[in-house]
């Protein structure tokens, strides 16, 4: 009687090391899948004037003042496709801290409950470019970023980076 238990404990055993092989793939590929959704970058035009710009699965693109580490979605954020460029301009003169525009038109929407920030859709380019230029560049008195983000191209202050 004893020996014809044997086999069912043997194969109780297999199927537990296949749970925990299981397991282990399972968990393997959803940390993947959450460090392959944290693309992000940083840029700084100086040690307090930040920007976080974290590329995510879905074609969803957060723009975050200051550094952002965290995994869940922010709360204080712009958001886009990763398809669409922004200029984001520090003018403290304006009354403002964040002046955005929209370079391609692409969907976005700001929720920034922090900050006081000046949007320009893509069709007011023209009162943009007034405001904010002189001689086809931004004024030079005026910090800003150039963000395009489906080619990862950025330029600070005329700067590529």
């Amino acid at each position: 009687m004893a020996e014809s238990n044997k086999p069912v404990a043997s194969w109780t055993k297999i199927l537990r090391k296949l749970m925990k092989i299981a397991g282990l793939f399972i968990l393997l590929i959803i940390l993947f899948l959450i460090w392959f959704d944290q693309s992000r970058s940083f840029y700084c035009m100086s040690n307090d004037k930040c920007i976080t710009v974290w590329k995510r699965l879905g074609n969803k693109c957060y723009i975050i003042p200051g550094k952002y580490y965290g995994i869940l979605k922010p709360s204080d954020y712009v958001k886009t496709t990763n398809d669409n460029a922004l200029t984001i301009i520090f003018d403290d003169l304006s009354g403002y801290d964040f002046v955005i525009f929209n370079d391609y038109g692409k969907e976005l929407e700001v929720n920034l409950s922090k900050e006081r920030i000046k949007y320009f859709k893509n069709f007011e380019r023209d009162i943009f470019i007034d405001e904010f230029y002189v001689n086809e560049r931004i004024k030079d008195n005026l910090p800003y970023l150039q963000i395009d983000i489906k080619e990862g191209l950025v330029v600070i202050n005329g700067v590529k980076q």
